[in-house]
């Protein structure tokens, strides 16, 4: 699985190409909001329209440290997400088939 991504700054809106089956790639258009966010607050991870197949999720640390695992179904577009409850930067790692297909980066205050 490949992919290729790259972020449209002035939307905050990451876009994806995922590679599914070695044949077609699927476009993705992913959104993260509210970022920066506040402790405890849930925010949303959204997609463009639906995956075609379950994709895991991994909040990861500035130090790496990974926070939590989660999986997103490919069958619903808006998915909440608890953030951590000490403020910081953090990576959101979105994978498809444990490879990495995009990292988000969003600011706890």
């Amino acid at each position: 699985t490949s992919s290729k991504c790259a972020l449209m700054m002035n939307l905050n809106i990451h876009s994806c190409y995922l590679d599914t089956n070695g044949k077609s790639k699927n476009y993705l258009a992913v959104s993260f909001y509210p970022n920066p966010t506040t402790k405890n607050q849930i925010t949303t991870l959204e997609f463009d329209n639906n995956l075609s197949q379950d994709l895991k999720y991994q909040i990861i640390s500035i130090d790496g440290k990974v926070l939590l695992n989660g999986e997103l179904s490919k069958t619903q577009l808006k998915h909440q997400i608890q953030v951590p409850k000490q403020a910081g930067t953090y990576y959101l790692k979105l994978l498809s088939k444990n490879q990495q297909i995009e990292v988000i980066s969003f600011i706890i205050r």
